[in-house]
């Protein structure tokens, strides 16, 4: 029976910035059971996005990258099977990025991103 570790993303886009997906790269650990949207409009929430354990697998662990007029967002996570659940995201000066999970073994993320001239 494979590993019922997954992690379900979702990008809460509140600027006025179009993101595009990166050269989507191979997750860490586990794969993509829905892909990451290829564009997030200004302003919208991406659909959900999910990565699932493999059947050997410890976990899911990934990250997706987009680019922007004002430089790329990266979003990062990581379910493993044994310890915490963590998130984490980087983005460029200027904006805010943030993000609500919920833990356990199916666990569910919301990255937000939004302007903000303090930022660095």
């Amino acid at each position: 029976m494979g590993d019922t570790r997954s992690t379900t993303i979702k990008i809460v886009n509140s600027t006025d910035l179009i993101l595009q997906l990166s050269d989507p790269q191979p997750l860490k650990l586990g794969q993509w059971a829905i892909s990451p949207p290829a564009e997030i409009d200004q302003g919208q929430t991406s659909p959900t996005f999910e990565a699932i354990a493999g059947f050997a697998e410890a976990g899911v662990d990934g990250s997706v990258t987009y680019t922007s007029q004002a430089g790329a967002f990266t979003f990062y996570f990581t379910n493993p099977n044994t310890g915490p659940n963590t998130y984490n995201a980087k983005g460029p000066k200027n904006y805010k990025v943030d993000h609500t999970t919920g833990a356990g073994e199916v666990a569910t993320v919301t990255f937000s991103i939004e302007s903000d001239p303090t930022s660095r």
